[in-house]
């Protein structure tokens, strides 16, 4: 639950830090937010001219710049502003841009950047944020009801789940749809940056993945029959998380051949 993991932060001298990141679905996350500044801080999001929120799929330096200039208002109700904003990549332009923002913004302002990943944020803007992982441990399925690592079956499938499960032909198709659906948007003229595009939806699916087998390792851990075994699980799972992390950093680099480097991973991580 995000609300207890942040709470340790945020009341060491009952204050805010400056700048949050927080990694995982921004639906859940905003709620979480809602809570927590309005039981701990009495700062509402609704109706709340010190509170602003903004939704990106790919924000961009032009973005940065208004997020600058909004920024510099003066709180008008409240003793403090806070921005929240959500996307699923920032251009490294726009980071670079944003470095002086996130290091010293204007007084009793907070910024909370909302990701799928922070696989892609460089390390000078990285470092002037707390970054977290917002709910990580959800149950996995397949165990018993009220034991940690258990899903009921009204849970939503994830695209890492669906992974996971799938034939080496079903992931196929699955690339195959991921690839095809950006090249449909492209040849409509609904994107402005497909390459883009097709690096964040593939960045998506890779964290799914990892993130899914994480939890089915730390579900199949304590039921291991001996330390002999639960050694060897580890060691794949090290040597298959190293290949996970390569790919995420080749499909984020330069001009990658997506379709290449996803059916590399439909090749190396084992099915359910």
């Amino acid at each position: 639950m995000m609300y207890y993991i942040c709470m340790e932060l945020f009341t060491k001298g009952n204050t805010l830090h400056h700048a949050y990141c927080i990694i995982g679905d921004s639906e859940k996350i905003i709620l979480d937010l809602q809570k927590i500044l309005k039981k701990e801080f009495d700062f509402p999001i609704s109706e709340n001219p010190d509170f602003w929120y903004g939704k990106y799929d790919i924000l961009d330096i032009e973005d940065s710049r208004k997020l600058k200039e909004l920024h510099l208002n003066k709180p008008t109700v409240h003793n403090k502003k806070v921005f929240v904003v959500s996307t699923n990549f920032i251009t490294e332009k726009a980071q670079n841009a944003m470095l002086k923002l996130f290091e010293e913004p204007s007084g009793q302002t907070h910024f909370f950047l909302i990701m799928p990943s922070a696989q892609n944020i460089i390390p000078t803007l990285r470092s002037r944020m707390i970054i977290l992982e917002h709910d990580f441990c959800h149950p996995v399925e397949g165990r018993d009801p009220g034991k940690r690592g258990w899903i009921p079956a009204s849970a939503g499938m994830t695209e890492g789940r669906k992974f996971l499960k799938a034939s080496i032909k079903e992931r196929m198709e699955m690339i195959k749809e991921l690839i095809n659906s950006v090249s449909h948007e492209k040849n409509n003229g609904l994107l402005v940056n497909d390459e883009e595009k097709s690096k964040i939806d593939a960045v998506k699916l890779i964290n799914s993945i990892e993130k899914e087998f994480l939890l089915r390792q730390s579900a199949l851990c304590p039921v291991a029959s001996s330390a002999v075994v639960l050694g060897s699980s580890l060691r794949v799972s090290a040597h298959l998380l190293e290949n996970i992390e390569k790919v995420r950093q080749y499909a984020s680099d330069g001009s990658p051949s997506l379709k290449m480097l996803l059916e590399y991973l439909v090749l190396v991580v084992p099915s359910d």
